[in-house]
């Protein structure tokens, strides 16, 4: 079967939201996990009526709705499941409050919407129609990717290419949103926030001594990130040797962009040997430190890049890409914005783009002798 795609993208994303809520047992939240106070306890999955039955219940009290989101809620002290959606032949958005114990209506409000509103909801039941994968299903398959936890929200997504559900799992501290394929129960992509900000996924904050990453790939050696580097270089280098300190050897850093329109972000993305799949990593712009990472799917460009490279190095050693970056520097006035892997007649290359102001070039530095080409 084939996902129905939505093509009203930002009228869709208004609309489309997220059900859910799966428990393996009971689980306390802890300090700054997404909207309950520190050591909120969950009920256990034996205990509750389960996502879908809430959803359910909604649709029973409002037949012909279409339910977008099933999710955990504080409300008044007490934890409820919440129910989202819209009826298009009424023209409200509904919403319920449940006991998740008893099953309890609790409370249940309306509020009207436009014509447009209507309409875009009657397309994504259409679309919800063709789905094998109910709420609570999508809950449990998102907690089984990651291992353990609990799912405290499921919602029905708009993406480019259609409709998935976004599943977030809580973990202690780590808070996980998994997306998944509502025909086929695949994993589409999980995306991890650590929720420690500059401390970084791997516990380093300003973690940065070592800025060539750990033996692996072209992660290089451990060697100090040299002293010329600018400030974005050196976060550039730090976050790489965060993002690479829990990989296995022989990862390859693809690149890693510090981009500072729009708010800085700065992104890496490695591949390890025989992986199907490239990890993006979102580090603080300042120090390098991760922040959350997310699993996607290997593209054939990439793919095809990463063994050339890979064939290319041989035995050989390549540069850290601190050295890669200093010995951009010394042929270009400015500060690092990019590094990326590249072939060059045959040869495995460092790309680096050096920004000065207004202008950025491009430096192509030789991955093993570090000539400049």
């Amino acid at each position: 079967m084939t996902r129905t795609h939505i093509r009203s993208s930002a009228r869709l994303l208004t609309l489309a939201a997220l059900v859910g809520l799966a428990g393996l047992a009971p689980v306390a939240i802890a300090s700054g996990s997404d909207d309950f106070p520190p050591g909120t306890v969950l009920p256990a999955a034996d205990q509750v009526i389960g996502f879908q039955a809430a959803a359910s219940t909604t649709t029973g009290t409002f037949p012909g709705a279409v339910i977008t989101r099933v999710k955990f809620e504080l409300e008044n002290g007490q934890i409820v499941y919440r129910t989202e959606g819209v009826h298009p032949m009424r023209r409200a958005r509904v919403r319920q409050d449940i006991n998740p114990i008893t099953g309890a209506i609790l409370r249940s409000r309306s509020q009207t919407i436009n014509v447009r509103e209507a309409r875009d909801a009657a397309t994504i039941g259409q679309a919800m129609n063709t789905f094998t994968v109910n709420f609570s299903q999508a809950a449990q398959i998102a907690v089984q990717s990651r291992g353990a936890g609990q799912a405290t929200d499921v919602r029905v997504d708009g993406t480019s290419r259609g409709l998935t559900y976004k599943v977030t799992v809580l973990n202690g501290a780590t808070k996980a949103e998994v997306r998944i394929n509502p025909v086929t129960g695949a994993v589409l992509s999980t995306s991890v926030d650590n929720n420690g900000g500059a401390s970084g996924g791997n516990g380093g904050g300003n973690s940065g001594g070592n800025g060539g990453g750990n033996s692996g790939g072209n992660g290089g050696s451990n060697n100090p990130v040299p002293a010329a580097l600018g400030n974005g270089a050196r976060a550039i280098s730090n976050a790489i040797a965060n993002a690479l300190a829990n990989q296995p050897a022989g990862t390859l850093v693809v690149e890693a962009d510090l981009k500072r329109e729009r708010g800085a972000r700065l992104e890496v993305k490695t591949i390890a040997p025989d992986a199907a799949n490239a990890i993006e990593f979102r580090a603080n712009p300042g120090t390098g430190a991760i922040i959350r990472s997310e699993s996607e799917g290997l593209d054939a460009g990439d793919a095809a890049l990463v063994a050339a490279f890979r064939t290319a190095l041989g035995t050989s050693t390549p540069l850290t890409h601190a050295d890669a970056m200093a010995r951009a520097l010394t042929v270009a006035r400015g500060d690092v914005s990019a590094i990326e892997i590249g072939m060059q007649g045959g040869q495995p290359m460092y790309e680096v783009k050096v920004t000065l102001g207004a202008r950025t070039r491009s430096i192509k530095v030789h991955a093993v002798t570090g000539v400049i080409l």
